[in-house]
This record gives C-alpha cells, structure tokens and sequence, in this order.
C-alpha cells in the first residue's frame, strides 16, 4: 500500500520546480501539476498581452515620428507623447504573471487534499 503511495508521488512534479519553471515561463507550472488547459491559458494570455504591449509601443512611437517630421503642428508633437496604450497590455501581463503563481498554490494545495 505505501509503494503505491510513494509511486503517485514522485510522478507529480515538486512545488519547487513548478515553481522555477514558471518563472520561466509563466503557465508552465501549471501544466506540469497536470493542468495543461489552465497552463495554456495563461502561456496564450501573456504572449498575447506582451505582443499587444509592443504592437502599441511601436504605433505609438512611429505615431511620434510622424509628428515629430511635421515642423508645422507643435500640438500633433505633444498630443501624440502620451498616446502609448501598452500600459494596459503591460498591466494584464503582470496581473496573468500573479495568477499563475497564484494557481500553482491552489493546484498543489487541491492535489494535497
């Protein structure tokens, strides 16, 4: 009886390295505590926000160019400064990053019950 016990516990990944491979990449973890639709959630959720984040820093940016090549229209210039939306998509990056951690607790924590 303990042989089956000790069996079903070195399959399930340590807390520990769930944990370091979801600071690699964030989602990891979760998919290595077996739920891989969870995981890929949150690995599809913060490719997307960090692509988004980059995708608006750089139309911000060249928005900023264009602006800046047109001498005539200072406030074109100074409207266009603070136009970046990649704050948003910074700050749902961040909040996904939490969460998977976040989840990695609450897996571990349900597998132990």
């Amino acid at each position: 009886m303990t042989n089956t016990k000790q069996d079903n516990n070195t399959k399930d990944p340590a807390l520990a390295s769930a944990i370091t491979a979801n600071i690699f990449l964030p989602g990891i973890g979760s998919w290595r505590l077996g739920h891989k639709k969870r995981g890929a959630a949150i690995i599809i959720v913060i490719i997307l926000s960090i692509l988004m984040a980059g995708w608006s820093y750089a139309s911000s940016i060249n928005r900023q160019m264009d602006a800046a090549m047109n001498m005539d229209d200072d406030a074109a210039l100074e409207s266009s400064l603070g136009s970046s939306g990649s704050f948003y998509w910074v700050i749902l990056a961040f909040i996904a990053l939490v969460y998977s951690f976040v989840d990695i607790f609450l897996i571990y924590r349900q597998k132990k019950k």
